[in-house]
């Protein structure tokens, strides 16, 4: 296998895979009144006014051009003795073999140009893929802005009004793939007045595409124009609706270095484009919301609490609905308040032709998101905190494209280079892309002062000495009783809240900050009237936390003055490499056994990083680290003396000095001290400090990874990016101090990928054969076994070990093995990867018949935990196995006349994992703490769809035709939630995500495309379609699957739809000679003017019927999960 990776490495070498299919157009050209081939003629490719490149026809009149971009251009063909013919607006659809023949009138025209206008053929014999193509006019057109909206359009696809998710053919949404100028992206795409053509393709995908289960949306971005040019564009909904959408966009290009022989022509032309969106309600309802009023909300706010004598009850819980009458404190709204969100876009293109056969492109896109948005709860009453999401996104691409071998253009009609050539118009594309995507969730008022979250105020804590009988027994000491001695024996935590005899308070224990959460201070008003707190943790609201009783209303509704307690970051990157070689091979004559072959390689890389904490706790976690390293009194050392008059009259006590356990991997006790100028046996109150005097970095970060406060990979624990060169034994590593950094590396997997894909025709059949190979590294470690953390024995090793004991015949080398207790050799079983035997060998389908629900003990090697510094990586972790997949691709076109064809395509696609694939070196480390056993699962394989479809396409009128079709995919090892039984003590079990889900799906369409007739033009599909499966995505089992269960029965997935129908109607007048409107005054008033309407309906969406109505839901399922519609 590994001599077959290098043949075709070396093969490929130098050609590279591009993320979209070979683009051609190609035609012959014929003389109107012979219908003789034209040869050697003139054929130049204008984009935008700029030759773009030209050829010549061959000895047949052929001409092709091969590896161009997607889009719109003029083809101008000239020839002695002929009429130069231009064909303007001519649509390049992507990834296809695009045919326009010409036909030239001969005589003497002088310089005289006949211009036609570009007619899109109805039906395309030689396209052997599914799916639409949206090209920049019909899109500016079309009453929709964002992409999922205009994929949409296409039949076999389903989107929810409430979600941007975009599910092809059944399909999960994660299975469909996004490409902006062939670079493969994700996050925020592109405006789409910058959209020159949008490909959505749905099945028949080649062997170009790879990582896709699903299908395919492709977007091309509009490129320079020979003149200057710019436009602005305005839209707002601020006096239509409640709802506040306004958008502004500009664009301006033109030539920046203008060819000196040709001035009309630009050899580098730019074009910038910038939008801007702001909207008051980014996600509406549809039935409205309600919410309290901002009056009702700032009383609420300045009193949150209500007493009944001396039951508090909280203010939010006697809000009312607003009457007739106009009085209560809850309303209706269309919108939620502070829900907004403003978005940046800006779009930078440069083409440069350096020579006739050579031009680059550089393409950059950035996104600047800024949305405030409502967490769940908080929108009755705490709409005044609702946090901010910020993301950008940057984009770059080169791409390098060079046209070498034997070109047609400007070679010598009558040379034998022309006459003998086998290969023809060859092109190589180098493209190098580079994304980086940046995200950060926070509270908009505390951001990162991370102690300021959850800070109330200051409260003065004192350490009051006590006493207490001690023991051994202490002669010095008070003695009430004969042979028994009370003395100092520590310290009493108290706050200072003391109350003189007339009940008024004469200490200073607590000093609100009414600058910083003021809401939270507010919940601690009146308190004191009717109890007398004499720790932090007795009053409402304290730092770090507030009673839970104030949390929310009827466990529904947030309280007022919630703050939002998510720090969050992340980052992630995609560096890309890749390119293409295509080229026409000839063995027998441009019209006889043509083959269009293209063939590359591809590599991907990417960084993920994370960083995430919960910051209101961290008083509580500084104020039990703070002290918790003085343990006793040292009876040894007397640093003073004190009296108790109340209790023990003027008997004197020693006051003995504090003893500590200094702890090695502690930090913050030493760093709040070094802060104060306090000793080490002092004690020193954390609730008294003010916030902006602390910082994280005073802790190690054992204090705040060991209570869950925190998870960070591929940053470091105080938030610094960390370099990608860190590993994940890194972890592990310890400082000359014995101190762990803990330094967690980024996820950072690979994918490379190579194919070769042939087209050609044979007996009138069009062919498209391609073969893909596909690998993907996690490039992180796995688990060895996971249902144990450290290595089990082997029954060879066990019983070689043991060899008094007795081994079952059937008991493989292989198998591990199982004892009744720790270090016992005891067995009662054995385990095969999932497979249970007893301990006679002997298979079992339960593995409690071994083990009776008891402790799972199995016979475990020497190890070291995985805690210790010892711990050896390598015995519990091994590097993640590569997967390598082949898929061959299929699709063939048969005309049947050149009004119908028939067409088919038979595809395995393959896509790695999507989500839940990584868990890093520190969730391991807790691996066997209750509760924080990962989810995740590194050792994930990638996904496998087999995709079949037929279909049929007929010319019905010279403006219409119908396209029908079937298809059908079988969806293998989708991911999916299972709960993992039998796991070596102490954890039992946990939740993981496997490749155990598969489906099912059987459709039909049915497509019509009216092209423009007296203005109207209309565009209508239908979509039958039966979409089955195991789940609907990857955590649908969870709860079904807690206790071991996998759902192995198809049930209809939650996005299938059995009917949906898309109707797209646009009346529309032309422009110049193609005005047929009314005309006032000599003008043509209603010029490219039209209106557009969208429609869709869907019928057949499955849901799960309950037997119970509960809030939010339902209980008992009444029927099948999702058999009801």
């Amino acid at each position: 296998m590994n001599k077959i990776y290098l043949f075709f490495v070396l093969f490929l070498s130098v050609s590279f895979v591009v993320a979209d299919a070979q683009t051609t157009l190609e035609g012959t050209v014929t003389d109107m009144d012979s219908g003789e081939p034209i040869l050697f003629g003139t054929v130049a490719l204008y984009r935008g006014d700029n030759l773009v490149t030209g050829t010549n026809t061959d000895f047949d009149g052929n001409y092709s051009f091969n590896n161009i971009d997607p889009g719109t251009y003029d083809l101008q063909v000239s020839s002695v003795g002929y009429q130069t013919q231009r064909q303007q607006g001519v649509v390049v659809l992507a990834g296809r073999a695009n045919r326009l023949d010409m036909q030239l009138i001969s005589g003497e025209f002088l310089e005289e140009i006949e211009v036609v206008d570009y007619v899109v053929p109805l039906i395309e014999q030689d396209n052997t893929t599914s799916g639409s193509t949206i090209t920049g006019e019909q899109i500016r057109n079309l009453p929709l802005k964002d992409i999922s909206a205009l994929a949409a359009t296409t039949a076999g696809l389903t989107r929810r009004d409430d979600s941007d998710d975009i599910n092809i053919r059944g399909s999960r949404s994660d299975a469909t793939d996004y490409y902006i100028d062939g670079m493969r992206v994700s996050g925020r795409l592109i405006p789409q007045s910058e959209i020159d053509q949008m490909q959505v393709l749905t099945g028949g995908i080649p062997a170009s595409f790879g990582d896709v289960v699903g299908g395919v949306i492709s977007l091309t971005t509009r490129g320079p124009s020979s003149r200057f040019a710019g436009g602005i564009e305005a839209e707002t909904s601020q006096f239509l609706d409640p709802y506040g959408y306004n958008l502004i966009s500009g664009n301006f290009s033109g030539p920046l270095v203008r060819n000196p022989r040709d001035t009309t022509q630009s050899l580098i032309g730019f074009r910038v484009s910038g939008q801007l969106r702001l909207q008051q309600e980014d996600r509406p309802s549809f039935t409205g919301v309600y919410q309290a009023t901002p009056d009702a909300v700032r009383s609420m706010e300045e009193n949150p609490v209500r007493y009944f004598g001396s039951t508090p009850i909280s203010e939010v819980e006697f809000a009312r609905f607003k009457g007739a009458d106009g009085q209560g404190e809850i309303e209706f709204r269309d919108i939620r308040r502070n829900q907004g969100l403003r978005d940046i876009d800006v779009t930078a293109r440069i083409d440069a032709r350096l020579s006739d056969n050579v031009d680059i492109s550089l393409t950059g896109t950035y996104n600047d998101r800024k949305n405030q948005f409502t967490p769940g709860g908080w929108s009755m009453f705490n709409y005044n905190r609702n946090p901010y999401q910020y993301t950008d996104v940057m984009r770059g691409t080169f791409r390098l494209r060079h046209r070498l071998g034997v070109q047609t253009r400007g070679i010598d009609p009558d040379s034998e280079q022309l006459r003998n050539q086998v290969i023809r118009n060859a092109v190589y594309t180098l493209q190098f892309g580079y994304q980086r995507r940046t995200s950060l969730l926070e509270d908009p008022i505390h951001r990162d002062n991370f102690w300021r979250y959850g800070y109330v105020g200051e409260f003065d804590i004192e350490w009051v000495r006590a006493v207490s009988p001690t023991d051994p027994v202490d002669s010095t000491g008070f003695e009430p009783f004969p042979g028994e001695f009370i003395a100092h024996t520590g310290y009493t935590r108290r706050l200072n809240l003391a109350r003189g005899s007339d009940g008024e308070i004469i200490g200073d224990g607590y000093f609100a900050d009414m600058d910083i959460n003021p809401i939270l201070n507010n919940y601690n008003k009146g308190i004191l009237d009717f109890f007398n707190p004499s720790q932090v943790t007795d009053f409402w609201a304290y730092n770090g936390a507030r009673a839970s009783i104030f949390d929310n209303s009827y466990n529904l509704f947030a309280n007022v003055g919630t703050v939002y307690n998510t720090y969050q970051k992340t980052e992630g990157e995609r560096f890309t490499f890749d390119a293409r070689m295509s080229f026409e091979f000839l063995p027998g004559g441009s019209t006889r056994g043509r083959h269009n072959i293209e063939l590359g390689l591809y590599y991907e890389e990417r960084v993920s990083r994370s960083w995430a904490i919960s910051p209101t706790r961290l008083w509580e976690i500084g104020r039990a680290r703070a002290n918790n390293h003085i343990i006793d009194v040292n009876r040894d050392v007397i640093i003073d003396t004190f009296t108790i008059p109340e209790l023990y009259g003027d008997f004197v006590f020693n006051e003995y000095e504090n003893v500590i356990i200094e702890d090695a991997r502690g930090q913050f006790y030493r760093s709040i001290r070094e802060l104060n100028g306090v000793s080490l046996k002092e004690y020193i109150n954390v609730d008294g400090l003010h916030p902006d005097d602390l910082s994280i970095e005073m802790f190690d970060p054992f204090e705040l990874t060991d209570p869950n406060l925190m998870t960070f990979s591929g940053f470091a624990f105080n938030g610094d990016r960390l370099s990608s060169g860190v590993t994940f034994e890194d972890f592990w590593d310890e400082g000359p101090d014995g101190r762990r950094a803990y330094n967690v590396a980024p996820f950072r997997p690979n994918y490379f990928a190579f194919y070769i894909q042939d087209r050609f025709t044979y007996r009138d059949i069009i062919f498209r054969l391609g073969l893909r190979m596909d690998r993907y590294d996690a490039n992180t470690k796995v688990m060895r076994d996971p249902l144990s953390l450290y290595d089990i024995f082997t029954a060879d090793d066990f019983y070689n070990i043991n060899d008094q004991l007795e081994r079952p015949n059937a008991v493989g080398d292989d198998y591990k093995v199982y004892v009744d207790a720790p270090e016992s050799t005891g067995v009662i079983g054995f385990r095969q990867g999932n497979q249970w035997y007893d301990r006679d060998g002997d298979p079992v389908n339960d593995a409690n018949l071994i083990f009776g629900g008891g402790i799972i003990n199995p016979a475990l090697r020497p190890h070291a935990s995985i805690k210790s510094s010892d711990f050896d990586v390598n015995s519990s972790f091994e590097d993640y196995k590569p997967q390598v997949n082949w898929m061959p691709r299929l699709a063939f076109s048969f005309p049947i006349s050149e009004d119908a064809n028939f067409f088919a395509h038979y595809d395995i696609l393959v896509q790695r994992p999507t989500s839940n694939n990584f868990v890093s070196a520190m969730q391991y480390y807790y691996f066997e703490d209750a509760g924080r056993t990962p989810t995740g699962n590194p050792n994930l394989r990638p996904e496998k769809t087999i995709d079949y479809e037929v279909g049929f396409q007929q010319r019905l009128t010279n403006s219409s035709a119908l396209k029908i079709a079937a298809y059908y995919k079988e969806i293998r090892d989708q991911i999916q939630t299972r709960t993992l039984l039998f796991v070596a003590s102490p954890v039992g079990s946990y939740r993981t995500f496997d490749n155990i889900d598969f489906g099912t799906v059987k459709g039909f369409s049915f497509q019509y495309d009216l092209r423009r007739t007296n203005n109207l033009q209309m565009m209508a599909s239908y979509t039958l379609q039966f979409a089955d499966g195991t789940g609907s995505g990857p955590t649908s089992q969870q709860g079904i699957s807690d206790r071991g269960a996998n759902l192995r029965t198809l049930t209809p997935l939650t996005f299938d739809e059995r009917h949906r129908f898309v109707v797209n109607l646009d009346y529309r007048y032309g422009s110049g000679n193609r005005y047929n409107g009314p005309r006032w005054f000599g003008t043509d008033v209603f010029e490219n003017t039209g209106v557009n309407i969208q429609a869709t309906a869907v019928s057949g969406r499955p849901y799960t019927r309950r037997f119970q109505p509960t809030r939010f839901g339902g209980d008992g399922f009444a029927g099948t999960i999702n058999g009801a519609r």
